[in-house]
Order: structure tokens, then sequence, then C-alpha cells
């Protein structure tokens, strides 16, 4: 710990929040990349009752050091006792692990489980839905698979499609019932 933390914990320690707060203000104001006195802060701004001002002081520390449980629960401190109008009931601390522990219970409890009886169930007809994807390169694949039929079938969709191409569709789809390709 260095000098200067080591002061401003001297100062906490002798209920001088004042002092700290201060003397850990003009710290920040030289070094504002120091988490520990951004801490130090918020936790001296706490004990003078400046709830908006220990606030700032936690959001500061989590910008430097995201991953720390002390500083979120400093935080979520803070944002209670800043906003004693808050309708919502103050949550009971509470250790991460125990987080974490109901953080799985709920994924546990929104598993997807598969269903034993799916390969009984009857596949669907997707031959239906063709006619709403019919396109000319559908009808090429097809004819490229060998699968005249299926191509033949799209052609004819296409010519009640479009009236002005209707003559051309069906010849093509007359070649393809008939056995003839294009090689």
């Amino acid at each position: 710990m260095t000098p200067d933390i080591q002061k401003a914990v001297a100062y906490l320690k002798e209920g001088d929040a004042g002092q700290a707060a201060s003397f850990l203000q003009d710290m920040i104001d030289r070094m504002p990349e120091h988490a520990t006195a951004h801490v130090l802060l918020a936790q001296a701004r706490e004990a003078l009752g400046e709830w908006d001002r220990a606030l700032h002081a936690w959001r500061e520390a989590v910008h430097l050091v995201p991953t720390s449980p002390v500083i979120f629960r400093g935080l979520e401190r803070a944002a209670r006792k800043g906003n004693p109008l808050s309708h919502e009931p103050a949550k009971p601390e509470q250790d991460a692990l125990t987080d974490i522990d109901s953080l799985i219970a709920s994924l546990e409890s929104a598993r997807i489980v598969p269903r034993p009886d799916a390969a009984s169930l009857p596949t669907p007809d997707l031959d239906d839905d063709i006619d709403d994807v019919a396109s000319e390169t559908l009808a090429t694949i097809y004819e490229s698979q060998q699968r005249y039929k299926e191509a033949a079938r799209i052609y004819d969709v296409l010519a009640e499609r479009r009236p002005g191409q209707a003559a051309a569709f069906r010849a093509k789809a007359t070649r393809l019932r008939s056995g003839e390709t294009e090689d």
C-alpha cells in the first residue's frame, strides 16, 4: 500500500471522513486512474452521507475495475441509499456465488428438452411452399440436378405469374417433361 493510500486509510479509521475525502480527491486529481483512491473516496463519501457523490465515485471505480464484486456492491448500496424514494424494496446483499447459483438454476429451468416422439412426427410437405419461391434460378438448379419433373413444375408456375413470358416457360416445361435436356 502506497503511503498516500495509508494516509487516507488512517483518516478513515480515525473517523475523519471529510479529511480523507479531501485528501483522496486531491490524489485522484493527480492520478485519475488510481482505482483504490476512487474506492476509498466512495467509502469516505458514504461515511459523510453524501450518497450522490459516493455513487459518482463508485461509478468511476467501476470504469477502472469493471469486474470487482466489492465495487458493484458499493455501487448498488450508494444507488439505493441515494434514492430513498425508490419504490423498489432494498435487496439483501448477496455474494457472487449465490448470484451464480441462482443464474444456473434459472438457466436449467429454461432448458429446451427434445421431444422423444419427434421421429414419429410427419415430415412437412415442402412442395406446397415451392410455389412461393419459384424462380428461373430454382428451375435451373432442379434441371442441373436432373430433377426434370420439379423443374417443369416451376416453369409452369412462372408461366402463370408472367403472362408475357408464358410461351417460353411452357415450352421449357414441355421439353423437360419429354426428357430433352440442353446439353
